[in-house]
C-alpha cells in the first residue's frame, strides 16, 4: 500500500479503506465489490459500511453517472473521511449523500423504488458481525433493493483459508453468513474466492447466474475479476 493513506479501526491489522488520490483502484477485494453497477439496473446504488468511502470512490471513477448512498456507524471516521481521504470531494459533487448511522437499520435505503444495488462490507474488530449470520438481516436488506436488483458482499474469510491446519473460525462464520443469505435469498447467490496474497476474502453476489455476456458490461478495468471462477450456491455444502 504505499503512497496510499490507510484506515485502520481496531488491533486486529486489518485496512477498513485505502485511498491514493488519483488511483481508484486497490488491488484488493473491493475492486470486486465494484462489478455491482455493471450487473444491475439504472438507479442508485447503496453502500452498507462505506468506511472512509474507499468503494464509492471505486465506483464512482468506474461509472461516474451512479448515484451513491453510503452508511457509516462512526461520525469520527466519516469526518477523517472529508478531511484526509477524498470524501468530502464525492460528497461535494453530488455522487454520494454519506449517512452517519447504522447500516443494518430498516431506514438506512433509499428512496422507492429502492437501490439498484445494495453492497455490503459490514466489519468489527477484523471480523464480520454476527448478525450478518442471521437471515432475518439478510432479508431486512432485500426489502431495500428496486426490483431486478442485486447486493454483493464481502463476507470475509473464504473456506480455501481454513484448509491449512486447524480449522478457521472466521471460515466457519463465513459459512453461517452464506446459509443465512442463501436462505433469505432462495438460494440465489453466486460467490468466489478473491485472493489477496496468501488470504481469501469470499465474495457473493445474489440474483439468478451472470452470463459472460452480462459480465462483459463491467469496465475493462474489472473485467479480470469479472472472468473469476463464479460459483452457484449449491446448498450447505458449498
Amino acid at each position: 500500500m504505499r503512497g496510499a493513506r490507510v484506515l485502520m479501526l481496531d488491533e486486529s491489522g486489518n485496512l477498513h479503506s485505502v485511498y491514493r488520490e488519483g488511483q481508484a483502484l486497490t488491488g484488493a477485494y473491493w475492486d470486486c465489490l465494484a462489478l455491482l453497477p455493471a450487473v444491475v439496473p439504472e438507479g442508485p446504488v447503496a453502500i452498507l459500511g462505506l468506511g472512509a468511502g474507499t468503494i464509492a470512490h471505486i465506483v464512482h471513477a468506474l461509472y461516474p453517472q451512479r448515484q451513491m448512498h453510503g452508511w457509516e456507524l462512526d461520525p469520527a471516521v466519516v469526518a477523517l473521511a472529508q478531511q484526509h481521504m477524498g470524501l468530502q470531494q464525492l460528497t461535494n459533487n453530488g455522487c454520494l449523500v454519506a449517512h452517519v448511522g447504522d447500516a443494518l437499520a430498516d431506514s438506512a435505503g433509499v428512496a422507492p423504488p429502492g437501490a439498484a444495488g445494495i453492497v455490503v462490507d459490514l466489519f468489527a474488530a477484523g471480523q464480520l458481525i454476527p448478525q450478518l449470520t442471521q437471515a432475518s438481516a439478510w432479508a431486512s436488506i432485500r426489502r431495500r433493493l428496486a426490483p431486478g436488483g442485486r447486493v454483493m458482499t464481502n463476507l470475509g474469510a473464504a473456506p480455501v483459508a481454513g484448509m491449512m491446519g486447524r480449522p478457521d473460525p472466521a471460515v466457519a462464520t463465513t459459512r453461517q453468513a452464506l446459509a443465512a443469505m442463501a436462505e433469505a435469498f432462495e438460494g440465489q447467490l453466486s460467490y468466489c474466492s478473491f485472493m489477496t496474497g496468501a488470504s481469501a476474502n469470499m465474495v457473493v453476489i445474489t440474483g439468478p447466474p451472470i452470463s459472460s455476456q452480462d459480465w462483459a458490461a463491467a469496465p475493462q478495468q474489472l473485467q479480470h475479476l469479472a472472468k473469476s471462477s463464479w460459483e452457484m450456491w449449491k446448498g450447505s455444502n458449498s
